[in-house]
């Protein structure tokens, strides 16, 4: 017995590159020799009654995706091809072979032990677009109660674009509206009546990596956002233990683009968030170089307490930018530009969590400066300490830059955008006010001073830092 499953291991994986190397079109079909082609149909009955490989639960109307490893991952033309061979009807390729269409919902990985990837876009196919007529669901790797624990992680992925490859920029449009609440779900698995199987377990896994990748309705509109039906899966969910959005895309999305997303697993980088109810909500997370725009509420808490660090972003269109209602949640906002929304963004002190303190919600806004030293002529004056100290500083708030301290370089500036110690100061603080739409604003300033032996100091008093980067210059004297 131990010789037949060892055999079929290696037929699976025969077949595996077989069929990845017909779905990425380098090898011809009719090219191959005879026995290959017999070995590889052979293989795939194996792999098949090994319930490996790709199967479709007829019960549920979901094609799963199980046991492909990082090397040889499933990708919609293995889909394609394993639903001709079963002749399940349910996938589809257009003429031009990169739109691939599944007619039923699509899982990916199981918690059966095994590693599963899913891989849309590659080199061979930069623009491939994989439209779903159904909910995509990415499997966590271990449910409590329905596996032993092992320590061994398992990965299971979806994953758009290639990290290492710009060019790579696939698509995948759920489609929804007209009677369908489909959505994307990260370590949950949706059921018909819009709840959530598991959803009172511990479970782990499921990853989503989007790199320069799409994820958006397979109809851009309002009336066919993509989301499910129910009050927590109308959102899109991130529990997964790893989250890359890095120069992605998501539009046209109901509830939360990134519900359940926490900074120890996730980067969120130069992506934008469009046309969709709400970006990122409550719990602590990072990002950097991402626009908002075109949303009801590009960022607020629901739920509990905002931890957030926004860095170089951009708000744009939005109806509110920020909505804040919890007491302890936080947005700190590093050279960040604000659009004017079409509704006064909002701060109230209306719920409480136990762990977050009495103190209100707030939004601080910060900015990296540049500082000039130079001499009556003009020529750069190195090595110069310079420092910066806050001229109105809030007793107790650890959120505002008090002071600053350093020198100037060879070229007598102040470390620049990719040094870790340039100079940040806090331009301002919005908390709760009189009303809801009327914050409580306070604008810091700062005196900063410049000295180095052998010349006189000099100082500039109430200095606003308003515009990210700027060049602040103090000319010396020589004593």
């Amino acid at each position: 017995m131990n010789w037949l499953l060892d055999r079929m291991r290696k037929c699976t994986a025969r077949m595996r590159r077989v069929l990845a190397d017909l779905a990425r079109g380098s090898v011809d079909s009719s090219c191959l020799p005879v026995p290959q082609v017999y070995s590889a149909a052979l293989c795939l009955v194996l792999t098949l009654s090994l319930r490996a490989g790709v199967v479709y639960d007829s019960a549920t109307n979901t094609m799963v995706v199980d046991n492909y490893p990082e090397a040889v991952p499933c990708t919609p033309h293995v889909l394609a091809r394993v639903d001709r061979f079963n002749g399940w009807d349910k996938v589809r390729i257009d003429d031009t072979g990169m739109v691939v269409t599944v007619g039923c919902h699509l899982q990916i990985g199981l918690n059966s032990g095994h590693e599963t990837h899913f891989q849309l876009g590659d080199e061979g196919r930069p623009r491939e677009t994989l439209v779903v007529d159904g909910h995509v669901i990415v499997h966590p790797f271990h449910i409590h109660g329905l596996n032993e624990w092992i320590p061994e992680r398992r990965v299971i992925r979806l994953q758009l674009g290639k990290p290492d490859a710009p060019s790579v920029r696939p698509t995948l449009r759920i489609s929804a509206g007209d009677g369908r609440a489909h959505g994307l779900y990260i370590n949950r698995i949706p059921l018909p009546d819009g709840t959530l199987k598991h959803a009172d377990v511990w479970s782990v896994g499921g990853q989503l990596h989007v790199y320069g990748g799409t994820i958006t309705a397979a109809s851009p509109n309002r009336a066919h956002a993509f989301g499910g039906r129910g009050s927590l899966s109308r959102h899109v969910l991130m529990y997964g233990d790893s989250v890359v959005l890095r120069n992605a895309t998501m539009s046209w999305f109901k509830g939360v683009a990134t519900f359940g997303l926490q900074k120890e697993r996730a980067t969120v980088e130069n992506t934008v968030f469009e046309y969709g109810s709400c970006a990122m909500i409550n719990g602590g997370w990072v990002a950097t170089g991402c626009v908002f725009r075109h949303l009801d509420r590009a960022i607020g808490d629901y739920g509990g307490a905002l931890n957030a660090r926004l860095v170089n972003c951009r708000f744009e269109n939005n109806t509110h930018n920020i909505v804040m209602r919890f007491r302890g949640s936080r947005v700190v906002a590093v050279d960040c530009e604000f659009g004017t929304p079409a509704k006064p963004d909002s701060f109230v002190s209306r719920y409480a969590r136990k762990e977050a303190g009495p103190t209100p919600p707030m939004l601080v806004l910060q900015r990296h400066v540049r500082i000039r030293t130079v001499d009556a002529r003009g020529d750069p004056v190195p090595g110069v300490k310079i420092s910066a100290s806050c001229r109105n500083p809030i007793p107790g708030d650890v959120m505002c830059v008090s002071s600053w301290e350093g020198k100037t370089g060879q070229d007598g500036v102040t470390p620049g955008p990719a040094a870790q110690d340039a100079v940040l100061l806090t331009e301002s603080r919005m908390t709760v006010g009189a009303t809801p739409t009327e914050p409580l604003v306070t604008v810091f300033s700062y005196r900063i001073a410049a000295e180095r032996s052998g010349w006189l100091p000099v100082s500039r008093s109430e200095y606003r830092p308003t515009s990210s980067w700027e060049t602040v210059t103090l000319v010396l004297q020589k004593k």
